[in-house]
C-alpha cells in the first residue's frame, strides 16, 4: 500500500481545529460574561469565581490553538484538545453545541493520528535535527 503525504490534510485539519480554539479562548479573555452560561454547576460551590476559571480557560485555548496553527507539538496539543472536548461534551451534555464539539474530537483525533504534516513547526525542527532529511531517504530526526 502506497504511502501517502498527508500535507494538506493535516494542514487543513491543524487550520481549522486551531482557529476554532484560537478564536473561543481570545473571545474568553475580554468576554467571559459571553461564555459564564456554560459554566458547569458544579464548579459554582467551589467558591472560585467563573470569571477566573474562564479566564484560565481561555489562556488555555489559546496555547493549544496556536500550538496546532503553527504545528508545534502537534500531537499532543491534539490530545489535548480531544480531552478538552470529552469534557465539554460531558459537562454540557447532549446538545447542538455537543454535537459541534463531536465533531471537532474526531478531527482532533484525526491530527494526533496523523501527525503535524509537512507544514508545520515540528517538521521543519525534525529536518533541521536530522541529517539527512526523509524525502531523501533518510528517517529523520526523532522529537
Amino acid at each position: 500500500m502506497q504511502q501517502r503525504n498527508l500535507t494538506w490534510e493535516a494542514f487543513f485539519l491543524r487550520t481549522g481545529l486551531g482557529g476554532v480554539f484560537f478564536f473561543f479562548g481570545i473571545d474568553k479573555l475580554p468576554h467571559p460574561e459571553r461564555w459564564v452560561i456554560y459554566y458547569p454547576i458544579f464548579l459554582k460551590s467551589t467558591g472560585i469565581h467563573p470569571y477566573f476559571i474562564l479566564k484560565i480557560q481561555g489562556i488555555m485555548e489559546v496555547c493549544l490553538g496556536l500550538s496546532l496553527l503553527a504545528g508545534f507539538f502537534t500531537r499532543l496539543a491534539a490530545v489535548l484538545a480531544a480531552f478538552f472536548l470529552i469534557g465539554v461534551i460531558w459537562v454540557l451534555g447532549w446538545d447542538p453545541i455537543a454535537i459541534r464539539d463531536f465533531g471537532l474530537f474526531f478531527s482532533a483525533a484525526a491530527l494526533a493520528v496523523s501527525g503535524p504534516g509537512q507544514w508545520s513547526l515540528d517538521e521543519a525542527i525534525r529536518y533541521v535535527s536530522s541529517d539527512k532529511p526523509k524525502d531523501q531517504g533518510g528517517e529523520g530526526g526523532k522529537l
